[in-house]
Formats: C-alpha cells, structure tokens, sequence
C-alpha cells in the first residue's frame, strides 16, 4: 500500500471511530477514543516513514523551516491526536463537546488529506 494511501486510511479509521463515539454517545467513550487515538498515531507514523523516504532521495530536499507540505501534514496530525487525548481522560465527565470539536478537527485534517 502506498503511504499517502495508508496515511488517509488511518485518518478515515479516526474519523470513523470518533463517529461512533458520537453516535452512540455511550457511558464511557474510551473505547471509541482509543481507537481514534491508534489510528491518528499510525497516520503520524506513516507521515514520518514518508519523510524518512523523502529524506533519503536527494532530489526532494525539505524546504527550509519547515514549510514543507509534508511538515505541515505532521503537524496537523500531532495536533489533533493531542486533541482526541485530551478526550479520552476527562477530568470530570465525558465532555462530548469537546470530542465534537475533535471530530471536526479530524474531519478538516481528512479534508486537508484529502480523505
């Protein structure tokens, strides 16, 4: 399988997961959460193999300062994995609407993939 393929299949399971979770709405998201959690932290490891590859072909040098697309990508990513596990150990009570706003960072970060 290609690594963009794997990346947007990773963050379509996020997404899928965080759906059900919000669906369901049941007494204790974890489940759903973690699931959502191991598929993001998999498209973040299919991001770095990605650049690891890149890195190694001298004819696609990063840009300078880290504007590079692939960079970006990596960043989005870590950024909304910090976000759903920010869900999944709630202080007092499942908060649904921050794992709404979960959601919807994942559902731009699957547009931003182009899931």
């Amino acid at each position: 399988m290609a690594l963009q393929d794997a990346v947007a299949l990773h963050c379509r399971d996020a997404i899928d997961a965080i759906e059900r979770a919000l669906a369901e709405r049941p007494n204790d998201p974890e489940r759903h959460l973690s699931q959502c959690s191991r598929a993001l932290a998999a498209a973040r490891d299919a991001l770095i193999e990605r650049r690891r590859s890149a890195a190694s072909d001298e004819r696609s040098a990063p840009q300078a300062h880290g504007h590079d697309p692939e960079t970006l990508r990596l960043r989005h990513v870590n950024a909304t994995l910090s976000l759903v596990a920010s869900c999944e150990m709630p202080i007092q009570g499942t908060r649904w609407s921050r794992i709404e706003g979960a959601r919807d960072a994942l559902q731009r970060l699957g547009h931003a993939l182009k899931v």
